[in-house]
C-alpha cells in the first residue's frame, strides 16, 4: 500500500501464485503479495510494530480518514507542523513522503514534493482504493 524498504512490489509477479486460500505473510511491510490476493484468507505480520499499528489502523479507517491526510507537501514542510487524528495517521505519512524507508520520516524527500509533486496524493489514493481489501484479514 505504500513504499517501504525491502519492499517486494517491483518482485511480487515472480511469486508463485498460491495453491491454497490461506496466506500467510510473514514480514509484511507494505504487503503487496497479499494485497494481490486479497480476496483470500490473509493474516499479515511483521515484528516492527510501526507495521503493526499502520495495518491496524488502515483496517478500521474509512476513505474519509485518509481523505485528512495532506495530499501535497512542499520541500519545507514538516509532518510535526500537521495535526493527524492519530499517531498511526502520521506514521503512516512518514512512510509516503520518503520512498523506501525502513523507518518513518517527518521530512518529504524530493522526489515527493518536486520531482514527483504528484506523489503523496497518488499514493493516497492507491491506499483509497485498497481499504476494502483488508477488512477481513487478520492482522
Amino acid at each position: 500500500m505504500w513504499s517501504y524498504y525491502g519492499r517486494k512490489i517491483s518482485i511480487v509477479d515472480y511469486y508463485p501464485q498460491p495453491k491454497v486460500d490461506k496466506i500467510i505473510e510473514p514480514f509484511v511491510g507494505a504487503g503487496p503479495y497479499s494485497l494481490k490476493y486479497w480476496d483470500r484468507d490473509i493474516t499479515i505480520m511483521d515484528k516492527y510494530e510501526v507495521v503493526y499499528r499502520i495495518w491496524k489502523w488502515l483496517q478500521e479507517c474509512e476513505i474519509s480518514d485518509i481523505e485528512k491526510l495532506p495530499h501535497f507537501m512542499t520541500p519545507d514542510d514538516n509532518l510535526n507542523n500537521y495535526t493527524f487524528d492519530c499517531d498511526e495517521a502520521k506514521l503512516l505519512m512518514g512512510f509516503i513522503i520518503a520512498k523506501g524507508v525502513e523507518r518513518p520520516r517527518c521530512k518529504p524527500t524530493e522526489r515527493a514534493t518536486v520531482s514527483r509533486p504528484n506523489t503523496i496524493n497518488f499514493t493516497l489514493g492507491k491506499i483509497k482504493g485498497n481499504l476494502h481489501k483488508i477488512k477481513h484479514w487478520t492482522i
